[in-house]
């Protein structure tokens, strides 16, 4: 059985967190109404703040502190906010909205507030060098980010528009954690001129992930076997 004493600190609010759930994107902020009834026979002051997010400065309240005599309800009004990079993965938290007198320790209630984060896909590409210059193959080096705040299971191809270029990809999977960055190396190979002038090719490498697709154009010069104008026969 609890202690009268126990009951009495268990009444002395009534806490209610308005909305119930919430979600967001990364890099959007949410209004939380928090509901607090002296619940007690004296004169109390209630503070609230928020446990679960990965820093304090993602939620803030206003008033810092309310004063309510018995019976009387007061409001705190919070804001929560997800970080736009790097903070939390997609997916469902728990957060703990704890309201408190900052002066009696004892007089403390925590209400649980459900968070979803929302997906927010990003991934970047790099390809270095822009245009590959080579005989019968070239290469170019791909760095891939993942910006967003899910994992990712990322696929690389490439293609031309005269399907005369061929494309060895390695990796041609990569799955990437938020945050993460890998590298694959693409090697071209097309039939190269025998005489005549440089024979430049344009190809289009594509990452995609799920709905996400970014591509990037590159070109392929290939030089002649035989250089100058004349085929010199022995």
């Amino acid at each position: 059985h609890e202690s009268k004493d126990e009951y009495d600190m268990a009444i002395a609010m009534k806490v209610t967190v308005s909305p119930e759930r919430v979600s967001l994107r990364p890099a959007e902020t949410a209004d939380i109404e928090v509901t607090v009834q002296n619940a007690s026979q004296v004169v109390e002051h209630f503070a609230a703040s928020v446990v679960g997010l990965p820093s304090n400065e993602l939620w803030t309240c206003e008033p810092d502190v309310v004063k309510l005599r018995p019976k009387e309800v007061g409001t705190l009004r919070m804001t929560i906010s997800v970080p736009e990079r790097g903070g939390l993965v997609a997916g469902p938290y728990t957060l703990g909205v704890v309201v408190k007198s900052p002066y009696s320790q004892e007089v403390s209630r925590c209400e649980e507030l459900p968070l979803d984060v929302q997906p927010a896909p990003a991934l970047t590409m790099n390809v270095q060098p822009e245009v590959a210059n080579g005989g019968k193959t070239g290469s170019f080096v791909v760095n891939l980010a993942n910006e967003g705040n899910m994992p990712m299971a990322v696929t690389l191809s490439g293609s031309d528009p005269e399907n005369r270029v061929g494309f060895k990809i390695t990796p041609k999977e990569v799955r990437l954690e938020p945050g993460n960055v890998a590298g694959a190396q693409v090697d071209v190979h097309s039939d190269q001129p025998w005489t005549g002038q440089e024979k430049r090719r344009t190809a289009t490498l594509k990452a995609h992930a799920g709905e996400t697709v970014v591509e990037k154009p590159v070109a392929f010069v290939q030089r002649p076997k035989i250089r100058g104008g004349w085929t010199k026969f022995a």
